[in-house]
């Protein structure tokens, strides 16, 4: 089970990096589809559908089986809502929203971690 976080977590980095180079190099519609894959891979929802849900219902799909928020997976979320955000921002596009959820995420993480 530790490999497999580990290496849950080593992909998502490498996600994580690629999509921030890309936006650094101004390929904004690659670093979103990096974003994309990962945020369903992560959510089991297609990252589109998951935005047009409640902040709320956006944490539900961070819950294990037993109703616990698991806190690796919904920080990792937050990282890459807030990445997303800078690719917006990068582009002139709506972004606020992206920066809220990733702080919500984060923040409620931070706190089920106490």
């Amino acid at each position: 089970m530790a490999d497999y976080l580990m290496q849950m977590l080593e992909q998502f980095i490498q996600a994580l990096l690629s999509a921030a180079r890309l936006r650094k190099s101004g390929a904004y519609q690659q670093s979103e589809e990096v974003i994309s894959q990962a945020m369903g891979r992560l959510s089991g929802t297609p990252l589109d559908i998951l935005l047009l849900y409640t902040d709320e219902q956006i944490l539900y799909h961070f819950m294990d089986s037993f109703g616990q928020l698991e806190i690796k997976k919904c920080m990792l979320a937050a990282d890459l809502l807030e990445e997303l955000s800078l690719v917006r921002k990068s582009q002139g596009s709506a972004f606020e929203r992206l920066q809220t959820l990733s702080l919500y995420l984060r923040t409620t993480a931070q706190s089920k971690h106490v």
